[in-house]
């Protein structure tokens, strides 16, 4: 069917072809297109408007220029509608509403009962129903975040189910496994918990992780350090120690070395190394470096795994109050 003008018409067309029209098509009750349907001007269908490629397979795109619109709907008041924005500047909008407030709408993705499904109800809540395989996120097909069917979310846990109702994963030894940062007028806050891994097949004092302090600011630390032994000549099966250690560091300028406040604090060991000579504790880096080392200990000739979970927060003055 070809039209160079304009279609109206209060009945039905069928058409097992192409229909093709340089103008305005207004159809009253429905039209069925058994192939294409090309029209440069407007399509108003009050009816039914069904389009199928030959095998019945959605094979084309609706494509809406800028500044149109098209609405889904089965009346005005309950709709799903795309709005073009004419100088593709400002963006465009998808649009689902009502004219009765009451009603709930959804937004579904998967097979109703066996997927997933997006909802905003009437109060205005955001809800993620996860029926049957839970929801997750991911990049290059990886999974890096999911939330499980029994409520479980977990952070940077990749392709594995969480072991917890909060499960953050770190994938890089020394990354921030999890950071509080608070800015307030007088100087920020920030809290972080790291976790380190080290191996040692020597008695010196080594470096398991660093911490920076900022100039005019200070670092509070609490580290819980585990060692076990791998294999070696000296040490025992079953050689393995635990310690929980605190310390207080401030650095009162740029290149400085931090100072230690007080004492460090070693609260807690438990030791079972042959040679009693295993330990943990805290350094300052060198004279420019504004940092302060968690270092341990083992015995020569061992190879001992060691593991460490540091939660530290920093302080930094940027306005000085006045005194009152």
């Amino acid at each position: 069917m070809n039209v160079t003008g304009k279609l109206t018409t209060n009945s039905t067309i069928l058409a097992g072809n192409d229909i093709t029209t340089s103008g305005k098509v207004a159809v009253t009750n429905d039209l069925t297109v058994g192939k294409s349907a090309f029209i440069s001007g407007s399509l108003t269908a009050t009816g039914e408007l069904l389009i199928n490629s030959a095998a019945n397979i959605m094979s084309h795109s609706l494509y809406v220029g800028a500044g149109g619109a098209f609405t889904f709907g089965r009346h005005s008041s309950q709709y799903m509608r795309y709005v073009g924005n004419s100088s593709n500047t400002t963006g465009h909008l998808l649009e689902i509403g009502s004219a009765n407030l009451a009603k709930d709408f959804e937004l579904r993705f998967g097979v109703t009962g066996a997927g997933q499904q997006f909802n905003i109800n009437s109060s205005g809540q955001l809800n993620f129903k996860t029926l049957n395989t839970g929801m997750s996120w991911a990049t290059n097909n990886t999974v890096r975040s999911q939330l499980t069917t029994s409520g479980d979310f977990g952070i940077g846990v990749v392709n594995a189910t969480p072991s917890g109702k909060l499960h953050v994963h770190q994938a890089i030894t020394g990354n921030p496994v999890a950071a509080l940062t608070t800015q307030s007028p007088s100087g920020d806050i920030n809290q972080y918990t790291v976790q380190h891994s080290f191996v040692t097949n020597n008695n010196s004092q080594l470096v398991m992780g660093t911490f920076k302090v900022p100039t005019s600011g200070m670092i509070f630390l609490e580290s819980k350090v585990m060692g076990i032994l791998i294999q070696g000549t000296t040490a025992s099966g079953g050689d393995c120690a635990a310690y929980v250690l605190r310390a207080t560091y401030f650095n009162s300028g740029a290149g400085f070395q931090p100072n230690l406040i007080g004492t460090i604090q070693q609260d807690y060991t438990a030791e079972n190394d042959t040679n009693g000579a295993w330990n943990s504790t805290y350094t300052q880096g060198a004279a420019s470096s504004n940092l302060v080392n968690l270092v341990v200990q083992g015995t020569a000739n061992d190879n001992i795994n060691w593991f460490a979970t540091t939660t530290y927060s920093v302080v930094r003055n940027s306005v000085v109050p006045a005194l009152t």
